[in-house]
């Protein structure tokens, strides 16, 4: 909704891809990122990668799971592509950060208490928790998906809906104590 409503300084919004219940699939993550990679091949062009649920760590990074299994975090590192276009990539789920280990060396991450920034070459991260955290929700959401269209929805200058996105910087407009202004009930 904060995107579909939401005017985006110095550009505008291309589509928009929403897939809940049984279209969260597996293969439709891969597919709508597929047409999102296809899309943004003018130079300037953002793809914002969203996902909301459940993630585990194993040793091999980041699991994310779908509507009808699993879908690895080096796996989605790897359908984003090469493309040197940013990619911005949002996750909201327990053990995000873990989502490094799908580099190993190459990741240069920034960690704010409970919340971590990192880039992978041309994608760049904003995880709600550490590789060794949970995330958290309150009255059926996230936490963190709240203040951030919080964040990104407040009036400012600059605007932080703005192209080319810069999520470092919508990391540091975050409280550095997010989840301590809130009463927390686990999920993720």
């Amino acid at each position: 909704a904060l995107l579909a409503g939401s005017p985006i300084a110095g550009g505008e919004l291309g589509g928009l891809t929403l897939l809940l219940g049984p279209l969260a699939s597996t293969e439709g993550l891969r597919e709508a990122i597929a047409r999102g990679v296809a899309a943004t091949r003018e130079k300037g062009d953002t793809l914002l990668v969203f996902f909301a649920g459940h993630g585990l760590q194993r040793e091999d990074g980041l699991v994310l799971f779908t509507a009808d299994g699993e879908y690895a975090a080096t796996q989605l590192v790897e359908d984003c592509g090469t493309d040197r276009e940013p990619i911005a990539v949002i996750l909201d789920c327990c053990h995000a950060g873990a989502v490094a280990a799908s580099k190993g060396a190459a990741v240069e991450a920034d960690q704010r208490d409970q919340m971590i920034k990192l880039r992978l070459d041309q994608l760049q991260f904003i995880c709600s928790s550490a590789a060794d955290q949970r995330a958290f929700e309150r009255e059926g959401r996230g936490v963190f998906t709240r203040k951030l269209v919080e964040v990104l929805g407040a009036p400012g200058e600059p605007a932080l809906l703005a192209l080319p996105m810069d999520v470092a910087e919508w990391c540091y407009k975050l409280p550095k104590d997010l989840l301590d202004t809130y009463d927390m009930v686990e999920g993720g």
